[in-house]
């Protein structure tokens, strides 16, 4: 889903300086989810998305997290439906 562009979850997680590991610990979840959510490989549950809104400091994360997911969702749609 996101293999050449970096996702809303990934582009806060470097502007903040922390890699996936200290996002991890801070989050309280694996450093395995981390890498899934950034790769678009599991959606993000809503609490979360709030918690690394919060240890990111990033008030955007949530809106521009669920505009990805929606344009992803639509191209995904299409290509169905052209293929079909």
């Amino acid at each position: 889903m996101y293999k050449n562009q970096r996702n809303a979850i990934q582009r806060a997680r470097i502007s903040s300086g922390l890699t996936q590991e200290a996002l991890a610990e801070r989050a309280g979840c694996s450093v395995d989810s981390i890498r899934k959510y950034e790769s678009g490989e599991r959606r993000v549950p809503e609490d979360i998305l709030s918690i690394f809104q919060a240890i990111l400091n990033a008030p955007w994360l949530h809106g521009v997290y669920l505009l990805e997911r929606t344009d992803t969702l639509d191209e995904l749609i299409g290509r169905r439906r052209s293929s079909g």
